[in-house]
């Protein structure tokens, strides 16, 4: 049978076990703060010492030691701390006696002879035998049984842990700051002015949630909110800044691609447009704070300017004059006031009769004016809507009563066709009969506007588009298709009616376009639909494009911004191909102009975010509706 008092695990309790320990007390570490620019230094015997300050020296820790400190022996004990073993060495030779404040460590290098700040050094005393040759056992790995340990010598084994522990965030120390600038219009400066910035914000921040923890019992309405509008607008900034990271990103990467590419001057167009007028505003939210702050959380009185009052002073009556009254006089004064009085009253009496007597008159003749303005406006009401009825009847002829008014109102969608036109006839005279009949067979209320540029500039077909929707609206159209006059739909399959509002329909599609290289995911060219709503929201097309091509593109960049690029409509599953759905009647002899002039090519590739629906300019020269007055024109 097993005997019950040997120790466990080969280990023998020291008779000391229970003199450093009670019971309350857990028997794992005791935790020792050290002050900040605690060293490390080499000791005379070569070892590394760790030596408190003198302020330290009577600590309880020191204490502590005093009373666990064994008997000096023969023997120096040498502890080697490392994470996963725990080395005890024994050195007959030299003799050297450890101070209260000092503590043995062979774990630490010379080039790590500073602390940290703040560092927790906890102490456990395991108070059991070791043998002298733990540091050979220790090599081998293994422990030899409890009865050789027995006979062992009695040393003791102490465990130091070191950790150390992460300083708090920094909290400032008033409210106001001064924002840094950009100290160079490069990405890296721009990103040090946001770092900068951020750390800032979230000092301010920090100190608002400290004041509101401690003083939120004291703090008025009013200084309460404005310390909450700290960590919101500080929240909000940071959001803003976080963007401006994207941006930075992709300006040093030098992301390619068209309308994709981010330069220095978009990252200060973004600083200076977007994040500097909220710094401004926070700064005036800061100001107020600190402002509650110095007067003690109270409510901030508005002190108005005073009006100064000079008062009169009477002069002092000497004392030795003294004014004698006759009693006599003083009635007669008395007696006369009462008369006043009297009079007084009499008179407004009269008055008061008087002015009722007028007001039953003034009433009474009002009224006879009231009933005699009443019949006239009904006179003139009935007489204005017979002249009405009569020239509807007698001036206006059938013409111009079956002519489709601007201002009628349908119960249905009106959709107008806005055609850019420069110099092709031909195509305009095929054209327009035939979109004519093909909306008719959908029964689509219609009216189509020919855009023609008569200036000596090259073609901009984007600013004739723009121009073409601000008609459409004076028009009342509810959405419109910017339609090329060479393109001609032939299936009725493809949809002309109302989209509804947030889809865009690519009539169209690059799958069925009868020139193959336009068949790529991005491709909005030749017919597109949408709302008047939408293509408002994105503010239209870019004006800067001045002869053939990418004004498509650029326009697909604002629709992915707005996010109806999502909700591009294709028309699918048709009965027809790329051959028969559409006939394209560009003729080959007019050449498109591809000119690049200047920096025409690096402009076109570039975001746009200046032009747009917002500031084209337009003057029309003629106007003329041919199908209704033919002879307009000669």
């Amino acid at each position: 049978m097993n005997n019950t008092n040997e120790p466990k695990n080969g280990l023998k309790k020291s008779i000391n076990f229970f003199r450093f320990r009670t019971p309350k007390k857990d028997a794992e570490d005791t935790p020792l703060r050290l002050k900040k620019g605690s060293r490390l230094h080499g000791s005379e015997s070569g070892e590394d010492s760790f030596t408190l300050d003198k302020s330290y020296i009577d600590s309880p820790i020191v204490r502590f030691f005093k009373k666990v400190k064994p008997k000096q022996s023969g023997k120096t004990k040498n502890i080697v701390d490392n994470s996963s073993t725990l080395i005890e060495t024994d050195n007959q030779t030299e003799k050297s006696k450890l101070q209260d404040d000092q503590f043995d460590f062979y774990n630490v290098e010379e080039s790590n002879q500073k602390l940290p700040t703040y560092v927790s050094v906890s102490v456990a005393l395991n108070g059991y035998h070791l043998p002298s040759q733990k540091n050979e056992l220790a090599e081998e790995g293994s422990i030899e049984s409890a009865k050789n340990l027995q006979s062992s010598s009695q040393d003791y084994v102490t465990t130091i842990k070191i950790e150390s522990i992460a300083e708090p965030p920094e909290v400032a120390e008033k409210f106001s700051t001064e924002w840094g600038t950009v100290s160079d219009e490069t990405p890296e400066a721009y990103k040090e002015l946001a770092d900068t910035s951020i750390s800032l914000i979230d000092a301010r921040k920090r100190l608002a949630k400290l004041l509101l923890s401690e003083h939120k019992e004291i703090m008025c309405d009013d200084s309460h909110t404005t310390l909450l509008q700290v960590n919101g607008h500080g929240d909000m900034i940071t959001k803003n800044i976080g963007k401006l990271y994207k941006y930075i990103d992709n300006c040093l990467k030098g992301v390619q691609g068209y309308g994709e590419t981010t330069t220095v001057n978009d990252l200060s167009s973004f600083w200076f447009g977007v994040i500097q007028p909220e710094l401004d505003k926070y700064s005036k939210i800061l100001d107020k704070a600190d402002k509650y702050r110095e007067n003690n959380y109270k409510e901030i009185l508005q002190i108005d300017d005073t009006t100064k009052v000079v008062k009169k002073v009477q002069p002092k009556v000497p004392a030795n004059k003294k004014c004698v009254v006759e009693s006599e006089k003083i009635k007669q004064q008395k007696a006369a006031r009462e008369e006043k009085r009297k009079k007084f009253l009499q008179e407004m009496k009269k008055k008061a009769i008087s002015s009722r007597n007028n007001e039953t008159l003034l009433q009474n003749t009002l009224m006879y004016h009231r009933k005699i303005l009443i019949k006239r406006c009904l006179i003139t009401v009935s007489f204005s809507f017979f002249i009405i009825w009569l020239s509807r009847k007698i001036f206006f002829d059938k013409a111009v009563r079956e002519y489709p008014s601007v201002l009628e109102v349908k119960p249905y969608n009106k959709l107008c066709v806005v055609v850019p036109y420069r110099d092709r006839l031909e195509e305009l005279e095929e054209f327009v009969p035939h979109i004519t009949k093909f909306l008719e067979k959908q029964k689509i209320n219609h009216q189509i506007l020919v855009m023609n540029q008569t200036n000596k500039y090259r073609f901009n077909r984007a600013s004739l588009i723009n121009v073409g929707f601000l008609e459409s609206d004076r028009l009342r159209c509810s959405y419109f298709v910017m339609h090329d006059v060479d393109l001609l739909p032939l299936n009725q399959q493809l949809n002309y009616s109302y989209p509804g509002i947030g889809i865009v329909r690519h009539i169209s599609a690059g799958r069925y376009h009868p020139i193959k290289r336009y068949d790529y995911v991005k491709f909005i060219g030749g017919i597109l639909m949408l709302t008047m709503n939408d293509f408002k929201n994105v503010n239209g097309m870019s004006n800067k494009y001045w002869g053939w091509g990418l004004e498509d593109d650029e326009f697909y960049l604002r629709l992915k911004e707005s996010g109806l690029a999502e909700h591009i409509e294709r028309p699918e599953n048709l009965d027809t191909n790329r051959d028969n759905t559409f006939k394209h009647i560009h003729g080959k002899e007019r050449k498109r102009d591809y000119k690049q002039i200047g920096n025409q090519r690096e402009m076109s590739k570039k975001r746009d975010r200046i032009s747009g629906l917002n500031n084209v300019k337009y003057k029309i020269i003629k106007q003329c509706d041919m199908s209704w007055t033919p002879y307009c024109n000669i």
